[in-house]
Parts: structure tokens; C-alpha cells; sequence
């Protein structure tokens, strides 16, 4: 019984392959452009266009997370390519709309990696100050997009698919909830609850078979902004 469990256990982690993880990305894609035209095009759609928006953080933290989980040494790649791109979105960013206190998503997915990296990474570097690095990075948190949730987001992933796979899985739900509740504090979104189908496109991709074209990293880190300049400009001219 005990080998059955075990191996119970352990099949989402045999489901997860650089496909499915790609098909996964795709749909974050989509669903955040489609929250995009809501925001920047069409407001008369926004409650409708931001509801399939609120999938879009918990999936792009939940790939970073499992990949973490199952690569710690990606720790520093992550922080090396969304950081640099984060700076460089923030300006665009603003120019669509937004203020300079309200930071963009590579923001908020460069602490989750920080955080991790803090907890499992750097610990015997930092040694007596990880906690205090650690408590840090929650507080910068509270004023990034999806708060302290979205960070604690990804090593929250991390360690529970390297412990149980189908927690890691699972986690996805409630924490994609929680995010979108506190998407710039004190500012609660609207539709969270939305959240909760995150884990149902996660499920439905595990289990899928298509192939999908794989772009190379950077032209997804560079879709974002050029994505919102291109709503922009279509919504202006």
C-alpha cells in the first residue's frame, strides 16, 4: 500500500514536460492580453476581460515555481532576465495608464524568485540575516502588484511540488485567490474568484498531448511591453 501511495504521489510530477508547462505559458499569455484590451481598448468590457485575466499571475508563478522545484540552479537565470526586463517594461507600463508606485508583474515575479532563493539558495550565505532578507522581501511585497501572496506564490509552489507533486498542483487555487484579493494594496480586485480556474487550466494542460511551438524566452519577456504599447496604439489612433 505504502508503494501505491508513493507512486500516487509522485505521477503529477511525471505529467509535468516542457510541453505542458509551454502550454501553460501560452494560456497566461492569452488570458493577460485578453485583460489588456479590457484595460487599455475597450473599458465597457473590463468586468468581462478582467475576470480572464485574473488566471494569468497564479499561472506564470506556478511555472516558475514547479521549473524552481525542479531546477533550483534557475534561481539566478529568473532574477537575471525579469529584472532587467522589469526596469526596462516599468516606463511603458506608466505611459498606458499606470503610476509610478504601482509596479508591473516582473516586479512581483522577480521577489517570488528573490524570496526562494533567499529561503533555499543563498541560506548558507546569508546565514543569521535570511530571515531578515526574507522579511524584507515580504515587505517590499506590499506594494508590488499581488502583494505578499503573489510572491509567497512561488516558493510556496517550489517547496510543496519538490515535497508532494499534487500539492504543488492544488496550491495553485487558493494562493491564485488570494493574490488577485490584494493586486496593489489597499486596492481589492474585483473578481478573484476567477482565480480559482487556474487550477483547472493547469489540470487540463497536464493531461493534454498537443505540441506547441516553443518562442524563444526573451520574445515572451518582451511580448509584455510590446503588447501594451500596441493596445495603446490601436486604442488611440
Amino acid at each position: 500500500m505504502l508503494r501505491d501511495d508513493t507512486r500516487a504521489a509522485e505521477q503529477p510530477r511525471t505529467l509535468v514536460t516542457h510541453d505542458r508547462l509551454e502550454l501553460v505559458k501560452w494560456i497566461a499569455v492569452l488570458a493577460m492580453t485578453v485583460d489588456h484590451v479590457g484595460k487599455i481598448v475597450d473599458p465597457s468590457i473590463y468586468y468581462e476581460t478582467n475576470a480572464i485575466g485574473r488566471i494569468t499571475y497564479p499561472l506564470f508563478a506556478w511555472i516558475i515555481g514547479v521549473r524552481l522545484s525542479i531546477d533550483p540552479s534557475l534561481g539566478r537565470q529568473y532574477i537575471v532576465n525579469l529584472l532587467p526586463w522589469a526596469l526596462a517594461s516599468q516606463p511603458i507600463y506608466m505611459f498606458v495608464g499606470k503610476q509610478w508606485y504601482e509596479p508591473n508583474i516582473f516586479f512581483t515575479l522577480s521577489l517570488g524568485v528573490i524570496a526562494h532563493n533567499i529561503l533555499f539558495i543563498w541560506a548558507d550565505r546569508l546565514r543569521s540575516w535570511r530571515i531578515f532578507a526574507f522579511v524584507t522581501v515580504l515587505f517590499v511585497a506590499l506594494f508590488v502588484e499581488y502583494g505578499a501572496f503573489g510572491v509567497l506564490t512561488i516558493p510556496l509552489v517550489a517547496t510543496l511540488f519538490d515535497k508532494r507533486p499534487i500539492w504543488g498542483i492544488v496550491i495553485i487555487a487558493p494562493l491564485g485567490v488570494l493574490s488577485n484579493l490584494t493586486i496593489l494594496a489597499p486596492y481589492f480586485g474585483p473578481g478573484g474568484a476567477w482565480a480559482l480556474l487556474s487550477l483547472a487550466v493547469v489540470l487540463l494542460c497536464l493531461r493534454s498531448n498537443f505540441r506547441i511551438w516553443r518562442l524563444p524566452k526573451q520574445v515572451f519577456y518582451a511580448y509584455y511591453p510590446l503588447h501594451l504599447l500596441a493596445l495603446y496604439a490601436y486604442a488611440r489612433f
